[in-house]
């Protein structure tokens, strides 16, 4: 079911590249499916030479072919604790999860179970973001075909605040682009010492 979908998304992964590029992240990227929590294909950083190929090319051959009933929480949960996230994950570094589904999950545990693990793993360092169904009703694909709300992934997205967009979506050319912007623009910036001199605070972002 999700075939028209990887194709949608592998097709404007490059908008998505492009305008997250833009930012200069200091950032390594990785692609696991909701049925298995190893790394598909080798992770993308700084040093790959063409992360827009690759990262299509990883999504093109992931393929339709795993299992129907979809565990993308649990599946996250499994490679930040004993899956190939476990070694590559940087300590002083946020985890950004997108998580793609056009069912809602069907892990064993409860939302908030996961978000008691992902603390534990990532405390104050972990942001979700989804493309998933319409909550709370669900939405009609542009092949015509009902997609179920994406719950489960829409409690853990609530819950730290991320965001999420519909995957009913002719076109992700613009949603694309708003995932980019989302996930790299930083708004906060934590002070080292309490009650500083206002007038004293520069912040550089960029050069500027």
């Amino acid at each position: 079911s999700m075939y028209t979908f990887q194709s949608t998304l592998g097709a404007n992964m490059s908008m998505f590249m492009s305008k997250f590029l833009q930012y200069y992240p200091d950032f390594q990227m990785a692609f696991i499916t909701t049925d298995s929590p190893f790394f598909v294909g080798p992770s993308i950083d700084n040093a790959t030479v063409d992360p827009v190929g690759d990262s299509v090319t990883i999504i093109d051959s992931i393929g339709t072919g795993g299992s129907g009933t979809e565990k993308g929480l649990m599946m996250l949960n499994n490679c930040m604790a004993f899956g190939d996230c476990e070694t590559w994950m940087r300590p002083n570094a946020i985890l950004v999860a997108i998580f793609v589904s056009d069912e809602p999950d069907f892990s064993e545990w409860t939302w908030n179970a996961f978000t008691m693990a992902f603390d534990s793993m990532k405390p104050n360092a972990f942001i979700p973001y989804g493309i998933i169904g319409d909550v709370p009703g669900g939405c009609s694909a542009p092949n015509g075909r009902y997609i179920t709300a994406g719950m489960g992934y829409y409690e853990i997205i609530n819950h730290y605040l991320g965001q999420w967009w519909s995957i009913c979506n002719e076109d992700w050319g613009d949603q694309m682009e708003e995932v980019a912007d989302s996930i790299s623009i930083q708004t906060n910036f934590p002070l080292d010492h309490e009650d500083p001199v206002v007038d004293t605070i520069t912040v550089w972002v960029n050069g500027q």
